[in-house]
């Protein structure tokens, strides 16, 4: 194919990306700009770049917005602010190409290659970034040379993951052209490059959408069940006092009812926070168990649910909570997420 990357398809900005990093090639590096992959699922990611190393996987998010960018690696949006003064919201792009990530690793544990794939977010050289709160790189164009330098060796078939993505990337122009419809129907900054097709015609429910349905029912159950429970202690006759059925004197055998409730296995005792900034990972464990997953996404990252417990060495340094408040009984009550 003579133009295997569809480069009629990248604007100004993609291109000049591109421009740029083809000078890696000399390197021995390989570049595969404008991928679009079919994920684990059903639905497509589009990918600005891939840059395979020796180093390691560079996955590239490129915005090409020229104005003074604000960001916070846990908040949803990201602010923009342009020389006249106009603000706009911009979507976490870490966030966004963490799901392309997903994609790149799927695919390369399928033919059993292992090696670091890493969150990249590129601006044009004239955005200012002012205050990019992130442990992800976000850099602008001139510094990704730079950037790859930092990182150390490692082994890894790298012409095999070439030519594996080269076969998955999407060749179909008509495929090609819905998905890219529909990115283009979210507007120009505050939109996704994933891509889940709609059938028409089809009101089939499948397998997920039964478990998701359930999901949510279970969830709604365990709330209401919490707001019954609470309620009957508050108006029982003891305010919440189990009496000590030794009858000794004092408060022993009494527990207060402090009106909270364990998620995970979170504890709170007497409304104290047993997790805040600056514990121990042994607290940690203590207070919620064994993690789901330790040092997956980070060598000092514990994942809980979809929760997250960030460490610098052996103490805790921030945290973020998922929707179902996995954490929340075991940190501060005035504080939801504390970004490391």
């Amino acid at each position: 194919m003579e133009d295997e990357f569809f480069k009629d398809e990248m604007n100004d900005g993609e291109l000049e990306l591109l421009r740029y990093s083809k000078q890696f090639e000399g390197y021995g590096y390989k570049v595969l700009p404008n991928l679009i992959l079919n994920r684990k699922t059903e639905g497509t990611n589009q990918i600005d770049m891939v840059i395979l190393t020796t180093k390691g996987i560079f996955v590239i998010e490129y915005k090409g917005i020229n104005a003074r960018v604000y960001g916070d690696e846990f908040h949803k949006n990201w602010t923009i602010i342009y020389g006249s003064g106009q603000k706009e919201k911009l979507r976490n792009p870490i966030k966004q190409n963490e799901n392309h990530i997903k994609t790149i690793n799927n695919i390369i544990t399928n033919i059993n290659v292992f090696c670091p794939v890493y969150n990249v977010v590129i601006f044009p050289n004239n955005t200012k970034l002012e205050r990019i709160n992130t442990t992800s790189p976000v850099i602008n164009l001139n510094q990704l040379q730079w950037l790859i330098g930092k990182y150390g060796d490692v082994n890894y078939d790298m012409d095999k993951v070439y030519s594996i993505l080269i076969d998955k990337n999407m060749k179909s122009k008509e495929e090609r052209l819905e998905h890219l419809n529909y990115v283009k129907s979210f507007g120009s900054t505050n939109y996704t490059k994933s891509f889940k097709p709609y059938y028409r015609g089809s009101s089939k429910i499948n397998n997920k959408d039964i478990v998701g349905i359930l999901a949510v029912i279970f969830v709604c159950f365990l709330f209401i069940f919490n707001v019954i429970n609470n309620l009957t202690l508050n108006n029982s006759g003891n305010n919440g006092v189990i009496p000590d059925n030794n009858n000794n004197p004092g408060n022993n055998g009494v527990i207060p009812n402090n009106n909270t409730t364990n998620n995970y296995k979170a504890k709170y005792i007497n409304g104290t926070p047993l997790i805040n900034i600056g514990s121990t990972k042994e607290q940690a464990k203590t207070t919620l168990g064994i993690a789901d997953e330790i040092g997956k996404y980070s060598p000092d990252t514990w994942r809980y649910n979809g929760a997250f417990i960030y460490f610098n060495g052996e103490v805790v340094k921030g945290w973020q909570d998922d929707t179902f408040g996995t954490l929340k009984a075991a940190l501060p009550k005035a504080i939801a997420n504390a970004a490391p």
